[in-house]
């Protein structure tokens, strides 16, 4: 009878928060972005502390053994260093060699628009595949006023920032602060993260039900284990074929094989689509200074990617995420409709997550059926 009272309790609390989050909604949302803001930082040192985590954890599994105590006690030091140092210059790579080929591209891509337009609107082949309509708005297209227009599109915006350059400094200053507080939680976590998870899970121990205990381990575990693979497959298999493209193309003197080789590397760390969409905008950066390479170009872009999707796919990646084709398609669709590129890259492992979750529940059920 106690039970009984404690879950009437418990379904009329319940009932009450959703009646106060549907009643007050507005007021709702504003008590969760506050709550939001106010733990920034440590979701963002969360995340960092994450993604340096990972070289840590292969540093600590390889850190010598010795005799020697005091260079035994420095392994946790040591290796959060070269973790930190590892990630540093990854990202310093990714600014000096990554960043201005991607600028350069769009640049180049830019520029050739206008030779494009008038190579479709005059090249009797490609006119045949393409609709009387499109073709009409094509041929309407004015590239000088065009350009006007985005040079004054861009004048304008120069013109609304100059106006409010004090609320984009003190916006400025604010993440600034954010991404430091960030940066010494991050350094936190990882210092102590056997006694924060060692804290976490006394408290579960405390609080919730066997049961339910595990429950959360395996959520969690599986989350884990896929988001931690998805990331070092990831972004492998990205600096694979990013080389790989750009190797290929010097080989077969493609232009900018250089550039696209990075705009391929670059857009393989989404899944599925990224190394298409590179190639699409490699194709169109080679279409404005020689046609003739188009077509050679795309053939060797599909014989690349089935030799990755064969052969690299497999051994970098492998089945480790346990996820078959067409929940990956549909994990980067729903996730970039959601959230953009930020919802195309943790829209797989998380449904990746989701799915062996599921699967292991399938199999216990059928279990206890049988």
């Amino acid at each position: 009878m106690k039970k009984d009272y404690k879950k009437y309790i418990y379904l009329a609390l319940s009932l009450f928060v959703l009646w106060f989050a549907i009643h007050y909604w507005h007021g709702f949302t504003v008590i969760i972005q506050l709550l939001f803001v106010a733990i920034e930082p440590i979701i963002i040192g969360g995340v960092i502390a994450y993604m340096i985590n990972i070289p840590m954890t292969f540093y600590e599994r390889h850190f010598p053994k010795t005799q020697n105590k005091i260079f035994n006690k420095s392994k946790r030091f040591l290796c959060m260093l070269g973790a930190v140092v590892s990630f540093v210059i990854i990202v310093t790579l990714l600014c000096v060699i990554v960043i201005p080929e991607l600028v350069s591209a769009l640049s180049i891509l830019a520029k050739g628009i206008p030779h494009v337009i008038d190579l479709m609107t005059t090249n009797e082949t490609i006119m045949s595949f393409i609709p009387a309509e499109t073709l009409a708005q094509i041929q309407s297209i004015d590239e000088q006023q065009l350009v006007d227009g985005l040079v004054s599109l861009f004048l304008s915006g120069a013109g609304e920032i100059s106006q409010s350059f004090i609320s984009f400094l003190s916006s400025a200053v604010s993440t600034i602060s954010t991404f430091v507080i960030a940066i010494i939680f991050s350094v936190y976590f990882l210092v102590g993260k056997e006694t924060l998870l060692r804290q976490i899970k006394r408290f579960m121990h405390v609080y919730l039900k066997p049961e339910i205990n595990d429950k959360i381990n395996i959520i969690f575990t599986t989350i884990n284990d896929s988001f931690h693979k998805f990331i070092v497959g990831q972004v492998m298999e990205a600096v694979i074929i990013g080389l790989l493209c750009m190797i290929g193309m010097f080989i077969l003197q493609f232009p900018y094989a250089s550039m696209i080789g990075v705009l391929i590397g670059f857009t393989a760390l989404i899944p599925v689509a990224g190394a298409y969409i590179g190639a699409g905008v490699g194709a169109i950066m080679i279409l404005t200074v020689s046609p003739s390479s188009v077509i050679p170009f795309l053939i060797y872009i599909v014989v690349l990617q089935q030799f990755e999707g064969n052969i690299i796919y497999p051994r970098v990646v492998g089945t480790s995420l346990g996820l078959p084709g067409i929940w990956v398609l549909a994990a980067v669709t729903i996730g970039g409709s959601i959230c953009g590129i930020l919802g195309m890259l943790i829209g797989v492992p998380l449904t990746s997550a989701i799915y062996n979750l599921i699967k292991m529940d399938m199999k216990a059920k059928e279990v206890d059926l049988n």
